[in-house]
Protein backbone atom coordinates (compact mmCIF):
# COMPACT_ATOMS: atom_id res chain seq x y z
CA UNK A 1 0.00 0.00 0.00
CA UNK A 2 1.11 3.73 -0.93
CA UNK A 3 1.09 5.47 2.57
CA UNK A 4 0.38 8.26 1.73
CA UNK A 5 -2.69 7.42 -0.20
CA UNK A 6 -6.22 6.27 0.68
CA UNK A 7 -7.96 4.21 -1.55
CA UNK A 8 -10.55 1.72 -2.72
CA UNK A 9 -9.95 -1.61 -4.81
CA UNK A 10 -12.73 -1.51 -7.21
CA UNK A 11 -13.68 -3.59 -10.71
CA UNK A 12 -12.22 -1.19 -12.65
CA UNK A 13 -9.23 -0.40 -10.87
CA UNK A 14 -8.20 1.68 -7.80
CA UNK A 15 -10.19 4.86 -6.68
CA UNK A 16 -8.35 7.26 -4.86
CA UNK A 17 -9.95 8.87 -1.72
CA UNK A 18 -7.70 11.12 -0.26
CA UNK A 19 -4.82 11.12 1.48
CA UNK A 20 -3.13 10.97 4.90
CA UNK A 21 -1.17 13.85 5.23
CA UNK A 22 -0.79 18.00 3.85
CA UNK A 23 0.82 17.69 0.80
CA UNK A 24 1.35 21.24 -1.11
CA UNK A 25 1.80 19.07 -4.31
CA UNK A 26 -0.06 15.98 -5.05
CA UNK A 27 1.34 13.63 -7.71
CA UNK A 28 -1.12 10.41 -8.41
CA UNK A 29 0.51 7.20 -9.02
CA UNK A 30 -0.44 4.89 -12.07
CA UNK A 31 -0.31 2.03 -10.44
CA UNK A 32 -0.99 0.82 -6.60
CA UNK A 33 -0.31 -2.52 -5.22
CA UNK A 34 0.09 -3.56 -9.47
CA UNK A 35 -3.02 -2.40 -10.00
CA UNK A 36 -3.99 0.43 -12.30
CA UNK A 37 -5.15 4.02 -10.67
CA UNK A 38 -8.29 4.77 -13.11
CA UNK A 39 -10.46 7.09 -10.88
CA UNK A 40 -10.58 10.14 -7.86
CA UNK A 41 -12.94 9.54 -5.50
CA UNK A 42 -15.90 12.37 -4.80
CA UNK A 43 -14.49 14.92 -1.85
CA UNK A 44 -10.96 13.16 -2.32
CA UNK A 45 -9.41 16.09 -2.27
CA UNK A 46 -11.62 18.86 -1.05
CA UNK A 47 -10.62 21.64 1.30
CA UNK A 48 -6.88 20.92 1.15
CA UNK A 49 -5.78 24.91 1.61
CA UNK A 50 -2.43 23.64 1.35
CA UNK A 51 -2.78 22.01 -1.85
CA UNK A 52 -1.19 24.21 -4.63
CA UNK A 53 -0.24 21.17 -7.66
CA UNK A 54 -2.17 18.40 -9.03
CA UNK A 55 -0.47 15.68 -11.17
CA UNK A 56 -2.46 12.90 -12.64
CA UNK A 57 -1.63 9.73 -14.30
CA UNK A 58 -2.45 8.55 -18.11
CA UNK A 59 -4.29 5.88 -16.09
CA UNK A 60 -7.32 8.10 -14.82
CA UNK A 61 -10.56 7.79 -16.61
CA UNK A 62 -12.52 8.60 -13.55
CA UNK A 63 -12.75 12.19 -11.78
CA UNK A 64 -15.19 12.57 -9.30
CA UNK A 65 -17.73 15.95 -8.04
CA UNK A 66 -16.20 18.07 -5.55
CA UNK A 67 -12.97 16.25 -5.59
CA UNK A 68 -10.69 19.14 -5.12
CA UNK A 69 -13.72 21.60 -4.50
CA UNK A 70 -12.79 24.34 -2.02
CA UNK A 71 -9.51 24.20 -3.15
CA UNK A 72 -8.32 27.62 -3.06
CA UNK A 73 -4.72 27.93 -3.35
CA UNK A 74 -4.71 25.57 -6.46
CA UNK A 75 -2.74 27.00 -9.04
CA UNK A 76 -2.04 24.06 -11.32
CA UNK A 77 -3.39 20.67 -12.83
CA UNK A 78 -1.59 18.11 -14.87
CA UNK A 79 -3.94 15.31 -16.89
CA UNK A 80 -4.75 13.57 -19.98
CA UNK A 81 -7.13 13.16 -22.20
CA UNK A 82 -8.37 9.90 -21.45
CA UNK A 83 -10.38 10.62 -19.14
CA UNK A 84 -14.41 9.84 -19.60
CA UNK A 85 -16.16 11.18 -16.38
CA UNK A 86 -15.37 14.37 -14.83
CA UNK A 87 -17.80 15.13 -12.92
CA UNK A 88 -19.68 18.75 -12.41
CA UNK A 89 -18.21 20.76 -9.39
CA UNK A 90 -14.23 18.71 -9.36
CA UNK A 91 -12.19 21.86 -9.59
CA UNK A 92 -15.33 24.27 -8.02
CA UNK A 93 -14.34 27.82 -6.37
CA UNK A 94 -10.55 26.85 -7.15
CA UNK A 95 -9.91 30.61 -7.47
CA UNK A 96 -6.18 30.46 -7.82
CA UNK A 97 -6.20 27.72 -10.75
CA UNK A 98 -4.45 29.58 -13.87
CA UNK A 99 -2.68 26.91 -15.45
CA UNK A 100 -3.52 23.41 -17.61
CA UNK A 101 -1.14 20.85 -19.13
CA UNK A 102 -3.27 18.46 -20.68
CA UNK A 103 -1.52 15.30 -22.77
CA UNK A 104 -3.55 14.58 -26.04
CA UNK A 105 -3.26 10.99 -27.25
CA UNK A 106 -6.94 10.44 -28.72
CA UNK A 107 -7.70 13.82 -30.07
CA UNK A 108 -9.70 14.43 -26.91
CA UNK A 109 -9.35 17.81 -25.74
CA UNK A 110 -12.53 18.46 -24.61
CA UNK A 111 -12.90 15.76 -21.52
CA UNK A 112 -11.50 18.54 -19.63
CA UNK A 113 -14.78 20.86 -20.90
CA UNK A 114 -16.12 21.07 -17.46
CA UNK A 115 -12.90 21.86 -15.28
CA UNK A 116 -13.12 24.69 -17.74
CA UNK A 117 -16.25 26.00 -17.35
CA UNK A 118 -16.06 25.12 -13.34
CA UNK A 119 -13.57 28.14 -13.25
CA UNK A 120 -14.70 31.74 -14.73
CA UNK A 121 -11.07 32.86 -14.20
CA UNK A 122 -8.49 33.83 -16.51
CA UNK A 123 -6.84 30.18 -17.60
CA UNK A 124 -3.88 29.43 -19.70
CA UNK A 125 -4.33 25.66 -21.30
CA UNK A 126 -1.45 24.30 -22.91
CA UNK A 127 -1.96 20.55 -24.67
CA UNK A 128 0.56 18.64 -25.53
CA UNK A 129 0.02 16.28 -28.29
CA UNK A 130 2.15 12.88 -29.11
CA UNK A 131 3.33 14.29 -32.38
CA UNK A 132 5.36 16.75 -30.28
CA UNK A 133 2.39 19.45 -31.63
CA UNK A 134 1.57 21.92 -28.66
CA UNK A 135 -0.74 24.52 -28.37
CA UNK A 136 -1.55 27.30 -25.85
CA UNK A 137 -4.42 28.87 -25.60
CA UNK A 138 -5.67 31.62 -23.16
CA UNK A 139 -9.72 31.39 -22.06
CA UNK A 140 -10.19 34.76 -20.74
CA UNK A 141 -12.48 35.20 -17.66
CA UNK A 142 -16.40 35.64 -17.74
CA UNK A 143 -19.21 36.50 -15.75
CA UNK A 144 -23.18 35.54 -16.27
CA UNK A 145 -25.91 37.74 -14.91
CA UNK A 146 -29.59 38.30 -15.05
CA UNK A 147 -30.46 41.72 -15.98
CA UNK A 148 -34.12 42.62 -15.88
CA UNK A 149 -36.52 43.71 -18.82
CA UNK A 150 -38.59 45.83 -16.62
CA UNK A 151 -41.13 46.20 -19.08
CA UNK A 152 -41.37 42.55 -20.58
CA UNK A 153 -40.96 41.37 -16.88
CA UNK A 154 -38.75 38.83 -17.39
CA UNK A 155 -35.38 38.56 -16.65
CA UNK A 156 -32.30 38.29 -19.96
CA UNK A 157 -29.01 36.40 -19.21
CA UNK A 158 -25.93 38.43 -19.93
CA UNK A 159 -22.42 37.75 -19.74
CA UNK A 160 -19.28 39.75 -19.48
CA UNK A 161 -16.23 38.28 -21.04
CA UNK A 162 -15.48 36.18 -23.56
CA UNK A 163 -14.26 33.34 -20.87
CA UNK A 164 -17.30 32.04 -21.89
CA UNK A 165 -17.65 31.97 -25.74
CA UNK A 166 -14.15 30.57 -25.69
CA UNK A 167 -14.95 27.98 -23.43
CA UNK A 168 -18.08 26.90 -25.89
CA UNK A 169 -15.39 26.17 -28.57
CA UNK A 170 -14.50 22.92 -26.25
CA UNK A 171 -17.04 20.08 -27.18
CA UNK A 172 -17.50 17.07 -25.31
CA UNK A 173 -15.21 15.37 -27.77
CA UNK A 174 -12.34 17.81 -28.97
CA UNK A 175 -11.70 21.37 -29.21
CA UNK A 176 -13.18 23.80 -32.08
CA UNK A 177 -9.81 25.81 -32.87
CA UNK A 178 -11.32 27.93 -36.06
CA UNK A 179 -14.27 29.01 -33.47
CA UNK A 180 -11.32 29.94 -30.98
CA UNK A 181 -9.52 31.89 -33.03
CA UNK A 182 -12.84 33.75 -34.27
CA UNK A 183 -13.40 34.98 -31.47
CA UNK A 184 -10.11 36.87 -30.76
CA UNK A 185 -11.84 40.35 -32.28
CA UNK A 186 -14.41 40.34 -30.20
CA UNK A 187 -11.53 39.45 -27.46
CA UNK A 188 -9.65 42.51 -27.76
CA UNK A 189 -13.03 44.93 -27.73
CA UNK A 190 -14.27 42.70 -24.54
CA UNK A 191 -11.41 41.10 -22.64
CA UNK A 192 -8.36 42.73 -20.72
CA UNK A 193 -5.43 43.61 -22.82
CA UNK A 194 -3.28 40.72 -21.18
CA UNK A 195 -5.69 38.26 -22.08
CA UNK A 196 -5.43 39.07 -25.97
CA UNK A 197 -2.09 39.55 -25.42
CA UNK A 198 -1.09 36.38 -24.63
CA UNK A 199 -3.67 34.59 -26.86
CA UNK A 200 -2.11 36.17 -30.16
CA UNK A 201 1.42 35.26 -28.51
CA UNK A 202 0.64 31.55 -27.44
CA UNK A 203 -1.51 31.34 -30.48
CA UNK A 204 1.34 32.12 -32.80
CA UNK A 205 4.33 30.27 -31.11
CA UNK A 206 2.45 27.32 -31.11
CA UNK A 207 0.62 27.15 -33.71
CA UNK A 208 -1.47 24.28 -33.92
CA UNK A 209 -4.43 23.94 -35.96
CA UNK A 210 -3.61 28.21 -36.79
CA UNK A 211 -4.92 29.34 -40.41
CA UNK A 212 -3.36 32.03 -42.16
CA UNK A 213 -6.07 34.44 -41.96
CA UNK A 214 -5.67 34.31 -38.37
CA UNK A 215 -2.17 33.76 -37.80
CA UNK A 216 -2.27 37.99 -39.31
CA UNK A 217 -4.77 38.81 -37.07
CA UNK A 218 -2.78 38.24 -34.13
CA UNK A 219 0.49 39.48 -35.79
CA UNK A 220 -1.53 42.69 -36.74
CA UNK A 221 -2.89 43.48 -33.42
CA UNK A 222 0.62 42.79 -31.77
CA UNK A 223 2.57 45.40 -34.56
CA UNK A 224 -0.74 47.71 -33.49
CA UNK A 225 0.06 47.78 -29.72
CA UNK A 226 3.94 46.51 -30.21
CA UNK A 227 4.92 49.11 -27.48
CA UNK A 228 2.41 47.97 -24.94
CA UNK A 229 3.08 44.74 -25.04
CA UNK A 230 6.65 45.27 -24.90
CA UNK A 231 6.16 46.97 -21.45
CA UNK A 232 3.90 43.72 -20.27
CA UNK A 233 6.77 41.09 -21.73
CA UNK A 234 9.71 43.12 -20.42
CA UNK A 235 7.70 43.59 -16.65
CA UNK A 236 7.21 39.76 -16.71
CA UNK A 237 10.91 38.88 -18.15
CA UNK A 238 9.10 36.77 -20.81
CA UNK A 239 12.31 36.93 -23.33
CA UNK A 240 10.69 34.78 -25.09
CA UNK A 241 7.82 36.52 -26.64
CA UNK A 242 9.99 39.53 -26.50
CA UNK A 243 12.47 37.31 -28.91
CA UNK A 244 9.52 35.82 -30.91
CA UNK A 245 7.90 39.82 -31.67
CA UNK A 246 11.74 40.55 -32.51
CA UNK A 247 12.58 37.66 -35.20
CA UNK A 248 9.34 38.67 -36.94
CA UNK A 249 9.97 42.07 -37.13
CA UNK A 250 6.71 42.45 -35.12
CA UNK A 251 8.55 46.25 -33.90
CA UNK A 252 8.58 49.50 -35.79
CA UNK A 253 11.44 52.08 -35.21
CA UNK A 254 9.49 54.13 -32.46
CA UNK A 255 8.10 51.37 -30.39
CA UNK A 256 11.59 49.34 -30.26
CA UNK A 257 13.24 52.29 -29.07
CA UNK A 258 10.77 52.67 -26.07
CA UNK A 259 10.99 48.82 -25.85
CA UNK A 260 14.51 49.69 -25.26
CA UNK A 261 14.61 52.03 -23.23
CA UNK A 262 11.87 50.67 -20.92
CA UNK A 263 14.09 47.94 -20.45
CA UNK A 264 17.07 49.84 -19.60
CA UNK A 265 15.02 51.62 -17.07
CA UNK A 266 13.63 48.23 -15.65
CA UNK A 267 17.48 47.25 -15.36
CA UNK A 268 16.65 43.99 -17.65
CA UNK A 269 19.95 42.81 -19.27
CA UNK A 270 18.18 40.13 -21.07
CA UNK A 271 15.22 42.41 -22.66
CA UNK A 272 17.64 44.97 -23.55
CA UNK A 273 20.21 42.55 -25.76
CA UNK A 274 17.53 41.25 -27.91
CA UNK A 275 16.05 45.02 -28.27
CA UNK A 276 19.33 46.56 -28.54
CA UNK A 277 20.15 43.15 -31.51
CA UNK A 278 16.98 43.96 -33.21
CA UNK A 279 17.32 47.64 -33.50
CA UNK A 280 20.58 47.20 -34.76
CA UNK A 281 19.29 44.80 -37.17
CA UNK A 282 16.71 46.51 -38.72
CA UNK A 283 17.28 49.93 -38.14
CA UNK A 284 20.91 51.49 -37.56
CA UNK A 285 22.44 49.88 -40.82
CA UNK A 286 19.09 51.75 -42.80
CA UNK A 287 19.84 55.12 -41.20
CA UNK A 288 23.99 55.05 -41.89
CA UNK A 289 22.94 53.98 -45.64
CA UNK A 290 20.53 56.71 -45.63
CA UNK A 291 23.16 59.17 -44.28
CA UNK A 292 25.63 58.28 -46.99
Amino acid sequence: MDERFEYTDTDNGIMITGIDRNAGVIEIPENIDGKPVTGIGRYAFSERLELTDVILPQSIVDIGAHSFYNCKNLERVELHDGIRELEDGAFKNCYNLRYITMYCHQGREGCIRNLMSDNIQELQLDIIYDNEDHSRLIFPTFEDDYVENTPARIFQAVSYGTGGAYRQCMQVGTLDYRDFDKLFERSVREDRFEAALYNSIGRLMYPYRLYASAKEKYKDFLRDNAKSAARILIDEDNTDALKYMCDNALFDEASAKAASEYAAECSNPRAAGIITAYINTHFTKMRKHFEL
